[in-house]
This record gives structure tokens, C-alpha cells and sequence, in this order.
């Protein structure tokens, strides 16, 4: 065996690249490089590979590294020196490089036929290693023989194996097919992933399918079902239908886009380099069927990362597909969770152990402990709502009235859990609009909405730049974009009588009012706080804990029948929040399923006006204090209104004066409310 004639070279290159360490095998073809915090040993050295087992974080892997003959009688040694390493070692093993063979014809473009007969030796070596394939993408297309016309080859030569004890341990492992530079061979990247489990990719609408010419004509041919009965299970099976039907469409339509694109490229090049050998006509015809081909599916990438990113204020002329796809880059990593601290004080790395403790944690947040039993405080509410408005809000709803909520909604914001946006509810409202209808009016009617309609994708978003526990997330519900238009036209009931019974030191989401005003007033009146020295004047501001998780159900439809609400929308809203569903939402994958008890989702339309219904309690109880002789308030100019308090949703600022007897007052009203609100 020769000894390696150049380590000058290979020094120059552990150092480019930054590595501690550097190796070469017995052929001085097969170059290597690891860390100090890798420790190594070959395990056999031959002229068509090199294998060494490293100990990494107490894991013992082995590491093949392929560059085989071109002859396939060579490459039987290769294949007889992989089924002995395997024969000896037992544990997580990766085979990858240059095979210098393909596998079927697909791999394959331009050149001689493929016959199956190259392929049996390595087809048998893989089977008997029990290796393999690590998903890949980018070009299938690994080596160009670098020709041109008839004599121009494609081939996948070089690929990535990996055993089952490696998928048990880095399941969601990936092989970027790299661009091709300085070699007809592409770069290999292998990305490794730790998480357990294979993830099974959920069906997901993407709103660039509607503008295919054959979108509406599938919808519509499979928009039927063999039954007619309740009117919300027969919209359910009809959307499971036509999403069977959407996920082998698209398959068959669209394939993998970010593979054709790769291959495209890959196919333009060589069109290019032919054009300079043989500028003729029909070489310049192939070249702009590829370039309009490749333009098509880079406009379905754009389409793709603009739907993830969830911007709407691109103009559809722009080609931002690299700023959205970073974005979205972006956006994952902010949500990725890497390691919590539960309750308890232990750390937490792995996303199964993480999404339990999510599970856990979250299902006890949206779980009443224990109920209350004086509700004297919501005597303060008065009488207000008519028969008359009771009856406008309780009329069955029409079509026309749903199809404008329908499309008032954003039919590009995340989807729920049946992966379906409100963009696909917008463009086949023809369609199905009649369906949806009966189902709204179902509900009207008295009808119990679907535990797989309720149920909810929770997200968790970061409150501050560094999450150490879950205090630090904030849960945000994704529903069904079904249940959306449901409780948007109960809200948008609802919240016609808001102005009519909601404190005015409520600016919050009550038509007609304005933060503003509670903002200027705010600031008015601590400007002039410390000009009256007569008395102490104290400003609070007031910071609800979980605020909308914890509303307790039986407290808010006591509000509601107090303030004169008909029993039908009570139980409406009753037959809402008593039917919710949870998944968690952790690194991309769902965790758990469970029921609350209390609470009111965050994302949705409706739970804003529920959560200033219930909030009017507090308004009333502290505005109550005005009719106390006893009680001081905060020292205001004689000709200003009696003040104590403003509001914007659960954001609330105080008031009062300063001495101890109202202080006193002041914190019963509020742990009165907190005793019984949840």
C-alpha cells in the first residue's frame, strides 16, 4: 500500500474547514475530517471504502464512506467488505458516497438503456446490510457526465444508507442534494434530526391549487355523499372525501415541487451548454419549454412559502420566494422548543417528553379546580337586553348572511386541524355554500357540534426572547375554519348590544369606541396626579394571569342571563366552550387530546366579546364604589366624571386614592371577582 503523497494538501483543508482532525484512506481517494469532540477508530481500510466508528455524547456510530470502481466486477468486493462490517458491528450505521451504480431506470436520464442486471449486485449488498434510503431532496440527479446532445447523462451515483438503528435514533434525518460546483458530482449534506417517531405529514390546503384549471371540476365531482341525515356529519364526510381525493390530485398534478425545480435547473444547464455548442432552432425551442416549465413551478414554490409565511402585503407580481422562505425558516426557529423546565424543576430535551409535559401542563391550566358558590357580585349587573333584540339575535341565519362572513374572514390565515384554509371555503363557496348553511342553521337549531369539527391545535407562542418554562408561551387556538364561521355569526349577533351594555371605561372591542380615548384620558389624568397635594393619588395597573384561560363557564352564563340574554344564546355558547378539544402543538407535531373545563380560546372571534361580557362584572363592582359615602377616590377637578378605573380587553388601570380604607375596598372588589370569574 502507498502511503499518501500529499498531507500538505490535506492539512490546508482541516484547517479551511475547521476541523481538529483529518484522515485518508489506504487509496488516497476517500478524505476525512471530525472534531476533538468525536472520538474515533477505523475499523476497515480498503480501496473502495473506509469505516470508523465514532463515540459521540456516550452513542457509538459507524461511518462508511463509499467511492466504488466503475466496473462492476470490482465493485463485488465493495459489496462482500459492507455485508462483513455488518456481520460484526451492531449499531447505528451510515453507508454513503459514490456507488458508481444506479438502482432503476428513474435514476437515470439520456445514455444507454437501463438494464436490471447492473443493478442486482447492489440492490442484493442493500437488502442482506438491511440498509435504508434517508429521504432526500434537490435534484434526484447526482452526477452530468459534463456532454452535451445525444451524449449528455444523468445519474443519482451517489446517495446516503443508513441501518434501523440509526432511524430508531435519528428518525427525521435528511440528504440535501447540493448544487453541483467544480465536479460533475453534487455535494451530499446529511442533516441529522433527533427527533423520535417518523413524522406523518398532516393533509395540509394550499391556496395555489384553486387556480388550476381542474381544482373546482375535482371539488365538485366529489362533493357528494351516499347518505342524507344530521347535516353536520354529512358535511363531515363530504370534506374527508374530497381530501382523499385533493391528496392523490396533488400528488399526481404537482408531485414533489422543490424536485422539479432541482432537476429542471439541472436539465436548462445542459440546454444552455448546447446552445453555445449548437445555437439551432430546435435546441432554443427545448430551452424555452424548460425555462417556462421551471418559471410555472417557481411561481407554485413563491405561492407555497408566501401561504407559510402568512403575508398578505406582497403584491402578486413580486418574486419573494427567498425572503418568505427565510421567513418562515425564521418563524420556526422562534417556535422551535429545544428545552423546557416543567413545574417541578426537571429539564426536559426530547419533543415526546416535551409535548407530554405540554399536555399535562395546559390540560391542568384549562381545568377548574373548584366552583363558586357566591355569585352576589353580579348583582351590579342590570336587566338590559329586549325581547325584541333577543329574537334578531336568535333568528336562524340565511345564506347570504354566512356566505359574508365567510368571505369577511381571512381565507389565508393557518389552518386547523382538518387542513383546510378559508381560502378553500371562498372559492368553491358555490359549491359547497349550501352545505356549510345547513350546518350554521343546525347549530341555530340546537344541534351538537362534532367533537371532530370542535376540536383545536394549540400553538405556542414565545412571550419572551428566551423560554425556560411554559409561563413563557402563550397557547393560541387554531380552529376549523368551519367552526370560525359559527361563532363569527353568533359574535357578530352578539356584539350589536355591546355598546348598549358595556361600562364606557370599556374601549375595547366595542363598536364605536376607541383605545384612543381611554389613552388620552389615562394620560390626562396622571399628568395632573401629584397638583392636588391634599391627598395621595394612586395609579395601579392591572395584570390578569391567564385571563382568558381561566373564565369560568358557569360564571359567564350567569352574566349572561342576568344581563337578559334568551336561554337559546346561552346555550349556544354553552354547547361552544363546553365541547372544546385540544392537541398541542410541539416543533411541528401534535401531542395529547384533552377536554376543558374552563376557559376561552384565544384566536377565535367570539371569545373577545365573551371575555368583555364577563369583564363587566369587575366595571360594575368597581364603578359600584361611587355610591359609597365612605369610599375616596382619586382626587379629579370638580367638573370631572367619577373615574376609578379604564379598560382595554383584560388590560385594566386603576385609579384612587391613596389612603388605606379605600385601598381596602378596592382589593375586595377585586378578589370577589377573582373567586368567582376562575
Amino acid at each position: 500500500m502507498e502511503p499518501f503523497q500529499n498531507p500538505v494538501e490535506l492539512d490546508q483543508y482541516r484547517r479551511k474547514l475547521g476541523f481538529e482532525y483529518a484522515g485518508v484512506n489506504c487509496s488516497g481517494k476517500i478524505w476525512y475530517f471530525w472534531r476533538t469532540d468525536w472520538e474515533g477508530s477505523i475499523i476497515l481500510d480498503t480501496m473502495q471504502q473506509i469505516t470508523i466508528k465514532f463515540k459521540i455524547r456516550n452513542h457509538f456510530f459507524l461511518i462508511t464512506t463509499v467511492y466504488a470502481r466503475c466496473i462492476a466486477l470490482e465493485r463485488l468486493e465493495l459489496w462482500e467488505e459492507l455485508e462483513d462490517i455488518v456481520s460484526r458491528e451492531q449499531c447505528p450505521w451510515v453507508v454513503g458516497g459514490d456507488f458508481n451504480v444506479i438502482l432503476n431506470e428513474e435514476e437515470k436520464l439520456g445514455g444507454l438503456e437501463f438494464t436490471q442486471n447492473e443493478a442486482l449486485d447492489f440492490a442484493s449488498c442493500i437488502t442482506s446490510c438491511a440498509l435504508i434510503e434517508v429521504r432526500t431532496s434537490g435534484s434526484k440527479y447526482t452526477w452530468w457526465n459534463g456532454r452535451i446532445e445525444g451524449e449528455c447523462i444523468f445519474k443519482r451515483l451517489d446517495r446516503i444508507l443508513v441501518n434501523q438503528e440509526f432511524m430508531d435514533l435519528l428518525s427525521s434525518s435528511e440528504v440535501h442534494h447540493l448544487i453541483r460546483q467544480r465536479s460533475d458530482h453534487a455535494h451530499l449534506h446529511m442533516v441529522c434530526n433527533s427527533d423520535v417517531g417518523t413524522a406523518i405529514k398532516p393533509f395540509r390546503f394550499l391556496n395555489f391549487w384553486s387556480k388550476h384549471k381542474d381544482f373546482k371540476k375535482i371539488v365538485k365531482e366529489n362533493w357528494n355523499v351516499d347518505f342524507v341525515g344530521n347535516p353536520l356529519v354529512e358535511f363531515q364526510a363530504k370534506m374527508r372525501k374530497v381530501k382523499k381525493t385533493l391528496s392523490s390530485w396533488r400528488k399526481k398534478v404537482y408531485g414533489d415541487v422543490f424536485k422539479q425545480i432541482a432537476t429542471i435547473e439541472d436539465v436548462i444547464k445542459v440546454k444552455e451548454a448546447q446552445m453555445e455548442f449548437q445555437p439551432s432552432e430546435s435546441n432554443r425551442a427545448d430551452l424555452s419549454k424548460a425555462e417556462a416549465e421551471l418559471k410555472k413551478f417557481l411561481k407554485i414554490e413563491e405561492e407555497f412559502w408566501k401561504q407559510k409565511a402568512g403575508m398578505k402585503w406582497f403584491s402578486e407580481g413580486d418574486s419573494n420566494t427567498k425572503f418568505f422562505h427565510s421567513y418562515v425558516k425564521g418563524k420556526r426557529k422562534k417556535l422551535h422548543i429545544s428545552e423546557i423546565e416543567t413545574d417541578q424543576g426537571t429539564n426536559l430535551h426530547s419533543n415526546e417528553q416535551i409535548g407530554q409535559a405540554a399536555v399535562n401542563h395546559f390540560a391542568q391550566q384549562f381545568r377548574i379546580d373548584c366552583l363558586a358558590t357566591d355569585f352576589g357580585m353580579i348583582e351590579h349587573i342590570p336587566m338590559s337586553i329586549s325581547d325584541d333584540e333577543n329574537e334578531v339575535m336568535t333568528r336562524l341565519p340565511e345564506q347570504e348572511e354566512v356566505k359574508r362572513v365567510v368571505f369577511e374572514l381571512n381565507g389565508g390565515s393557518a389552518c386547523g386541524p382538518d387542513g383546510f384554509t378559508g381560502h378553500f371555503f371562498q372559492c368553491c363557496w358555490e359549491i359547497i355554500g349550501g352545505d356549510v348553511t345547513k350546518v350554521v342553521r343546525a347549530f341555530f337549531c340546537g344541534h351538537e357540534l362534532l367533537k371532530s369539527l370542535t376540536h383545536t391545535n394549540l400553538v405556542l407562542l414565545p412571550k419572551k426572547e428566551v423560554v425556560r418554562n411554559f409561563s413563557d408561551l402563550r397557547p393560541i387556538s387554531l380552529s376549523n375554519f368551519l367552526n370560525k364561521i359559527i361563532y363569527r355569526v353568533l359574535h357578530e349577533r352578539i356584539v350589536v348590544i355591546l355598546p348598549k351594555i358595556i361600562s364606557p371605561t370599556q374601549s375595547g372591542f366595542v363598536k364605536g369606541r376607541s383605545i384612543t380615548e381611554n389613552v388620552l384620558l389615562a394620560q390626562e389624568i396622571i399628568r395632573d396626579m401629584n397638583k392636588r397635594n391634599k391627598n395621595v393619588n394612586v395609579v395601579v395597573k392591572l395584570d390578569m394571569a391567564k385571563a382568558y384561560d381561566r373564565v369560568s363557564w358557569i360564571f359567564l352564563t350567569k352574566v349572561m342571563r342576568k344581563f337578559g340574554f334568551s336561554e337559546i344564546i346561552i346555550d349556544m355558547i354553552w354547547r361552544i366552550m363546553s365541547n372544546n378539544w385540544y392537541f398541542v402543538l410541539i416543533n411541528g407535531r401534535v401531542h395529547g387530546f384533552f377536554q376543558s373545563s374552563r376557559g376561552l380560546k384565544q384566536g377565535d372571534p367570539l371569545s373577545l366579546t365573551l371575555f368583555i361580557i364577563a369583564a363587566e362584572v369587575l366595571a360594575r363592582g368597581l364603578n359600584s364604589l361611587h355610591g359609597d359615602t365612605n369610599f375616596k377616590r382619586y382626587r379629579l377637578p370638580k367638573w370631572s366624571p367619577k373615574i376609578n378605573h379604564l379598560s382595554y380587553a383584560d388590560d385594566t388601570i386603576l385609579f384612587c386614592s391613596g389612603e388605606r380604607g379605600p385601598l381596602i375596598k378596592i382589593m375586595k372588589v377585586l378578589r370577589d371577582y377573582e373567586c368567582i370569574s376562575g
